[in-house]
């Protein structure tokens, strides 16, 4: 028997007995990435040798309800929860008056407490307007597909002013470079794209020991309540963040935040698949790419 011999995107071919006509299950334990972490361990007999297929949805996604906040912001309902990257399209509202003209959509972020709920950031709404917001492209977190006959609602355009300034919903390191931080609302560009209204803290809170320094941050193009930044290395440790001079579209001014976030950590890698591609050899493939410098890869005694 013969060990690994190539490594693919997180693709793994073996030399084996002959395995001609038969189902085998395999457990692979032990493997690192190649940002070093370990992978869950998976007990023998739990991978089988085809990818399991994927559920099909029981049911459709609908909108239930659409109001105004403010006159610059929508609140829609949805009656299941409905997957983050796609609620967070803009491209997928859209908004019109009585006479058919458009209401720009500026932003959009799912509720991080409700995942059936959306908020989307509009232009300025005319009081007492009845505006109809279509829906499209929205799928559940558990695949399932918008249904087309149940996408659109009304609302009536918003009367009060928005004296309520943003707050920050989330802190996350999405890799060991970028931070991200999501607001309770659209942001204005200037004041959330100033370096000056961002610093981190390592360990202790926020004004105890500088952490890595935090450069460019931009507002995103998709949600305006979104701005990532590039940073220092964010090890997996304890950081803090303290933001504060961001104002909403409005031009209300956010009080000042710390914000406690963990650092980057890599995701352990899984084995997405095993199949034999010929009496003697077989193939795994993993959920992340694989450094094939680590022994433990190449180990017999691994597979």
């Amino acid at each position: 028997m013969k060990t690994a011999k190539l490594i693919v995107m997180g693709a793994l071919s073996l030399t084996l007995a002959n395995c001609s006509g038969k189902t085998y299950k395999s457990w692979f334990d032990g493997f690192s990435l190649i940002t070093g972490s370990t992978p869950a361990t998976t007990p023998p007999g739990d991978v089988t040798d085809t990818t399991p297929a994927a559920a099909t949805p029981a049911d459709t996604v609908e909108l239930l309800s659409a109001t105004a906040i403010t006159p610059t912001q929508v609140r829609l309902v949805y009656d299941e929860p409905v997957t983050l990257s796609i609620a967070e399209i803009i491209a997928n509202y859209t908004v019109k008056d009585p006479n058919g003209n458009i209401l720009p959509i500026i932003g959009a972020h799912r509720d991080p407490s409700d995942s059936r709920v959306v908020y989307i950031d509009t232009g300025l709404q005319t009081a007492g307007t009845t505006y109809t917001v279509t829906v499209s492209n929205i799928t559940g977190v558990d695949g399932s597909a918008l249904d087309t006959t149940k996408n659109v609602a009304t609302f009536t355009g918003a009367n009060n002013v928005d004296s309520q300034a943003p707050t920050v919903v989330s802190v996350n390191a999405a890799s060991l470079t970028k931070l991200v931080v999501n607001f309770s609302e659209a942001v204005e560009v200037a004041s959330s794209e100033s370096a000056a209204n961002y610093a981190i803290f390592l360990n202790t809170s926020c004004g105890g020991g500088a952490g890595p320094a935090d450069s460019n941050p931009k507002r995103s193009g998709a949600s305006t309540s979104e701005v990532s930044m590039t940073t220092a290395n964010l090890s997996n440790a304890t950081y803090y963040i303290q933001i504060s001079g961001v104002k909403d579209i409005w031009g209300n001014t956010m009080v000042t935040k710390c914000v406690a976030f963990n650092g980057f950590s890599a995701p352990a890698p899984k084995v997405a698949s095993a199949a034999s591609y010929s009496p003697t050899s077989m193939s795994v493939t993993f959920t992340e790419d694989m450094d094939i410098s680590i022994a433990s890869l190449t180990a017999k005694a691994n597979y």
